[in-house]
């Protein structure tokens, strides 16, 4: 009989399991890997979101690099003519062309770049500018060959009708135009339907311009192009809908543009052929030689991640870019 029981304890203690203690160090164990599985998941979801972050910020910057480097490179190209200065007269109405917008003055001509430093309270359109941040505007003629019309023969008399090789460029009726041969510009009003193939006449009568005479009579060197093609771009930084700040892009009359997001500060430096070395920051009180001097510009822009990320040290996700322009058109002066 004592055989018998020894074999039933022996039995029972082979099938009698984990104790308690065995599965509470066992239900340890596997809290402990599952934190460590979550914790390099979480770590991991953090990178992923700081690199996505981080790349909207860096294709945020080449955006604003790209549009500003563009037309700050070609400031001031008027084809072969040297645009600064040139004497303008504006003839057309109904309505006339905002000076400010085109950047046209009858007095002092065409002002290829200029900057300012932004006050308080100051807007662009409708759209607020922070106090001390930068506004840059550029203008120079249509770069693209099929937007100038080259005159078809010379004007023998002020008050006739423009003779253009071909209409590439798209005139239509009520069309802004500027004429000019590099000496002197006239802005009038086209009167009639221009046609498309060939020689294309383009009128300038009274019914929409001041006059209908032009300031000279223009040689075989002068050239039309639309004042649409024309460009007078300011950027700036401004507040948007959303309540942050935008890079923006206003170009002659047109309404402003948001390009960029995220853009908490925008800084302008410019250095000034025959000048001080170092860029130049306090412009609010220079001249149009002053102006005219400048053959280069300096960008500083801080950019954040416009879905407000931030980064390990709890600070908004930020990155700053300086980048420095030439403005072709003055480099050999």
């Amino acid at each position: 009989m004592s055989g018998h029981g020894d074999s039933r304890r022996s039995l029972a203690s082979s099938v009698a399991g984990f104790s308690l203690v065995e599965l509470m160090i066992a239900l340890v164990l596997g809290l402990i890997v599952l934190a460590g599985v979550g914790s390099v998941f979480l770590a991991n979801k953090q990178t992923y979101a700081t690199n996505e972050a981080l790349a909207r910020v860096q294709d945020a910057v080449r955006t604003a690099h790209a549009f500003l480097g563009n037309e700050v490179r070609v400031a001031g190209y008027g084809g072969t003519c040297a645009i600064d200065g040139l004497p303008i007269r504006v003839l057309a109405t109904s309505p006339a062309p905002d000076p400010d917008a085109f950047g046209i003055d009858a007095t002092a001509g065409i002002a290829a770049l200029v900057g300012s430093v932004a006050g308080a309270g100051e807007r662009v359109g409708s759209i607020e500018v922070p106090e001390g941040s930068s506004l840059l505007t550029v203008r120079h003629f249509p770069v693209a060959s099929d937007t100038i019309g080259p005159l078809a023969g010379r004007l023998d008399v002020t008050n006739a009708n423009v003779q253009i090789r071909h209409n590439r460029p798209g005139f239509e009726k009520g069309d802004l135009a500027m004429i000019t041969d590099c000496v002197q510009a006239d802005v009038f009003r086209v009167t009639n339907r221009p046609g498309s193939p060939g020689s294309t006449t383009l009128a300038h009568a009274s019914s929409g311009n001041a006059d209908n005479a032009l300031s000279r009579e223009y040689g075989r060197d002068a050239f039309v192009f639309r004042m649409d093609d024309y460009r007078s771009t300011t950027f700036f930084v401004g507040r948007n809908p959303q309540g942050g700040q935008s890079l923006y892009q206003r170009i002659n009359d047109r309404p402003a543009i948001e390009l960029v997001r995220g853009v908490e500060d925008m800084r302008l430096g410019y250095h000034r052929a025959g000048g001080a070395a170092d860029y130049e920051r306090a412009v609010n009180g220079w001249s149009t030689a002053d102006w005219a001097e400048v053959d280069g510009l300096r960008l500083e822009l801080v950019l954040a991640d416009a879905a407000g990320r931030r980064g390990v040290d709890g600070r908004p996700l930020s990155r700053s870019l300086t980048a420095v322009f030439a403005l072709r058109n003055r480099m050999d002066q």
